[in-house]
């Protein structure tokens, strides 16, 4: 063989292991999408989802089993590239207009996401897990339920 022969056979095998590491590392098996539902299967007992706009409130709460699955799908798909708020921010009070809450049947809260920008903790920012087309994505599944 010559050495051009050799080269281009070097690169080429370099080149594919290269691909084929790059899809091992950013490969995202299927199963991940049901984290949330693996996650709180069978505890999940009520879906709250607050939005609080000025002179409008829109308060839901999702008990139904379908609906619930319907929703966490949803989460499911977005909890994959979007942080997670912390509970304990929530506890504090520093921002109510928007949330969307996990509830276990003893009232529990099991996950909670904020719905905006971000939130400050104290010089920290917490950013949301839901950007404003995300609310309106779930707002189109939860179009029918009932109000609270």
């Amino acid at each position: 063989m010559t050495i051009k022969k050799r080269w281009l056979i070097f690169v080429g095998i370099t080149f594919g292991v290269i691909i084929i590491v790059a899809a091992a590392l950013f490969w995202r098996p299927l199963e991940l999408n049901t984290v949330l539902a693996r996650e709180f299967e069978g505890e999940i007992a009520t879906i709250l989802i607050s939005e609080h706009n000025p002179g409008v409130r829109h308060d839901y709460e999702i008990s139904d089993s379908r609906q619930i699955d319907a929703v966490i799908e949803y989460l499911d798909d977005i909890s994959l590239r979007r942080t997670i708020i912390r509970p304990e921010v929530f506890r504090a009070g520093l921002h109510e207009d928007y949330h969307l809450t996990l509830v276990n049947q003893d009232g529990e809260i099991l996950r909670l996401w904020l719905i905006g920008d971000y939130v400050e903790v104290g010089f920290e920012k917490v950013y949301s897990a839901f950007e404003p087309e995300d609310f309106q994505a779930l707002h189109a599944i939860i179009a029918d339920f009932p109000r609270k």
